[in-house]
């Protein structure tokens, strides 16, 4: 009887967590404009209208002994798609590594040497420091079995980065991109410690020292910017926050009180305009942090439609927000080889998720269609200098294509427009030599109201055609950002957080938390 009523209550909880959590976010009244936006003009005289950076983010590796291929397929990534994309820098958001020890007891994790000397091996061998930076951060499977951060199988510092700084659970990496463009990457480890295997070490607990760090690299970076600002008015900062676990599992985890709500704040008050993470290994997830205290935003709407009064913002996936914080999951490439290529054209945010399988498949490779001007509707900000939109009059694509391109077209709400031409400057040999980026002048006056439809279609010399549709708007006119349910991860996730204390009080008994608290006693005697 207790077992049925048990399970009944479960199934009675899962329902109204996976309502609230799924469905009331798509009823929330939507604000659909940006009005307010910083404004930053193009320096003409410099032909400043084609400068774009490209980067790569790929996560959730999960290099396995067990797996083989799980090598040769990131090796093939290092070696091939890199040096076909040229990217300025790569990041990996963590989960280089699985750390099962055999397939048996997939649960009984533990941090083995083969798996990191292999990850190092594989960059050495691909000269991967050949594009400008590599950033990468722990996740929850490089920190499996550890009791604290200087444990001495924290074989990502002990033997891939070869540093002491293993309790520095904050980071900070600044690149100067051009003279009006500087490019910012905040790491923040959210790895629980002690770090259980299996369903705990899913969720994400940030440290009382680890806010304490993130509180201080930001409060220090906002008055070292605030003197910046004045010294250049016209210098743009993008600040890119690299997290591994999504933002809304800080809400069933609550080491500390309020640690959700801290860091909420945090991260609204700073200058930072996007989370890019993985972990969780969703396709095509995207959100938006709602920012609500300041009068450029919009405040989110209750039940009944009114603007809550606290001030606060949440973390749970609601769209279109006026602007706020956008977060961006990227699918792992371990198991569905996904990755991202994003660029920042004059500024201006924009990105494509690429499935690797589709992109190097032998005798059908895909091209790569990043449309970079207009960029996509749905990801538009506040903290970019949007009026740029208005200022650059021509359709900017980057194509990144194994086969040869025969030709580029573009139209926009089905209405022809022309071929696209290759763009070449004396200044960016780059871009002659890689035959990457593409422009079309297009008459902007016809477009400045309301939201478009760009359709960008390529044709490579084998005959085949590929096309990109992508929204865009010149006013401030925010696409919603659609979310999709894949029914499977939905329901998992909610399960763990239901038995997330039936799990704790099974790992106390289990040999992976004997085993970790045994080591802790070796060393500290």
């Amino acid at each position: 009887m207790y077992w049925f009523l048990n399970n009944y209550l479960s199934c009675i909880l899962f329902s109204v967590v996976f309502v609230i959590t799924f469905l009331f976010p798509l009823f929330v009244p939507q604000i659909s404009k940006i009005e307010n936006y910083r404004q930053i003009p193009i320096d003409k005289s410099k032909n400043n209208s084609h400068k774009i950076h490209w980067f790569v983010q790929v996560t959730d590796t999960h290099l396995n002994k067990l797996n083989k291929t799980s090598y040769s397929n990131f090796e093939y990534f290092c070696q091939n798609v890199l040096p076909l994309i040229q990217p300025s820098g790569v990041i990996h958001t963590g989960d280089i590594v699985s750390s099962i020890q055999n397939k048996k007891y997939r649960y009984r994790n533990q941090q083995n040497q083969e798996e990191w000397l292999q990850y190092k091996a594989i960059l050495e061998r691909a000269n991967t420091k050949q594009y400008g930076f590599w950033v990468d951060l722990r996740g929850n499977h490089d920190g499996n079995s550890m009791f604290d951060p200087q444990d001495q199988e924290n074989y990502y510092y002990t033997l891939y980065k070869n540093t002491t700084a293993a309790g520095n659970m904050v980071g900070q990496k600044k690149i100067a991109l051009d003279q009006e463009l500087d490019l910012t990457f905040i790491t923040l480890d959210l790895n629980p410690y002690p770090s259980i295997s299996g369903p705990i070490g899913f969720f994400s607990n940030p440290s009382p020292s680890t806010l304490k760090q993130l509180d201080l690299l930001l409060n220090n970076k906002e008055k070292q910017d605030n003197k910046e600002k004045k010294a250049k008015q016209d210098k743009q900062e993008v600040v890119i926050l690299l997290t591994h676990q999504p933002m809304f599992l800080l809400d069933v985890t609550k080491q500390i009180p309020n640690s959700q709500q801290k860091i909420k704040n945090l991260l609204l008050s700073s200058e930072i305009s996007l989370i890019m993470n993985g972990h969780y290994h969703r396709r095509n997830f995207y959100s938006r942090l709602w920012n609500s205290k300041n009068n450029n935003y919009n405040t989110r709407a209750n039940a009944n439609g009114n603007a809550n009064s606290n001030g606060s913002g949440n973390f749970n996936n609601i769209t279109n927000s006026n602007s706020g914080i956008v977060e961006l999951e990227l699918a792992d490439f371990g198991y569905k080889q996904y990755f991202r290529i994003f660029a920042f054209d004059n500024g201006l945010f924009s990105f494509v998720d690429v499935d690797m399988k589709k992109m190097m498949k032998a005798n059908s490779e895909q091209p790569v269609i990043l449309i970079t001007n207009p960029k996509d509707s749905r990801f538009l900000l506040s903290k970019e200098p949007m009026n740029r939109l208005k200022e650059i009059k021509e359709i900017h694509v980057l194509i990144f294509s194994k086969p040869g391109i025969e030709k580029v077209i573009a139209s926009i709400n089905n209405k022809y427009l022309g071929e696209m031409k290759q763009y070449k400057d004396e200044n960016y040999p780059k871009y002659n030599d890689l035959q990457q980026l593409y422009t079309l002048e297009y008459p902007i006056e016809e477009y400045l109201d309301g939201k478009h439809f760009l359709n960008i279609t390529v044709i490579t010399k084998e005959a085949r055609s590929y096309s990109q549709i992508q929204t865009f708007s010149l006013d401030g006119t925010v696409s919603k950002i659609k979310k999709r349910i894949w029914w499977k991860e939905e329901f998992s996730i909610l399960f763990m957080i239901d038995q997330k204390k039936t799990f704790k009080t099974l790992a106390l008994f289990s040999g992976e938390y004997q085993d970790t608290q045994r080591r802790r006693n070796t060393r500290r005697e």
